[in-house]
């Protein structure tokens, strides 16, 4: 699940950005998604119990229905069915839902920089680039005269 974000984003890149741009500004994107779901991932890390650590801490899971409460209601004492509809191996469904905003906020704050970072300098290199004189040949350098 954590890896469907990064899949998407390089389909989409692949897609979109591909056609479009040199291959070195392609793979530049490509990292940057890659980068993009590295920081979504420790950052959610961070935000979930216990709290500005990087590791989990979660209930065991033994069974299936440990993991569909929902699905399965346990009877206490064969006497009192509880209903209970709640996240019992909290942080495993809890983790993947903040992982995927934080993924979709981190992307709309970093990749809309790093794509004009990217146009800045691809405009730079170009306007540093001799342009053809009017017949076709490249100017002359008088600084080697």
């Amino acid at each position: 699940m954590a890896l469907l974000p990064i899949v998407f984003h390089w389909i989409a890149i692949g897609a979109c950005v591909a056609k479009r741009m040199s291959s070195v500004r392609v793979i530049f994107f490509y990292v940057c998604s890659l980068i993009e779901c590295c920081i979504a991932v420790i950052i959610t890390l961070l935000v979930l119990e216990p709290f500005g650590s990087l590791s989990l801490r979660s209930c065991p899971v033994s069974q299936l229905s440990d993991w569909y409460t929902l699905l399965h209601n346990p009877s206490i004492n064969y006497q009192y069915t509880l209903h209970c509809a709640q996240e019992a191996v909290y942080p495993l469904y809890s983790a993947v839902c903040i992982y995927y905003a934080i993924a979709l906020l981190v992307m709309i704050i970093v990749r809309p920089i790093i794509a004009k970072i990217i146009a800045l300098v691809a405009r730079g290199v170009h306007r540093f680039r001799r342009k053809p004189s009017a017949n076709g040949k490249q100017p002359r350098d008088e600084s080697t005269d």
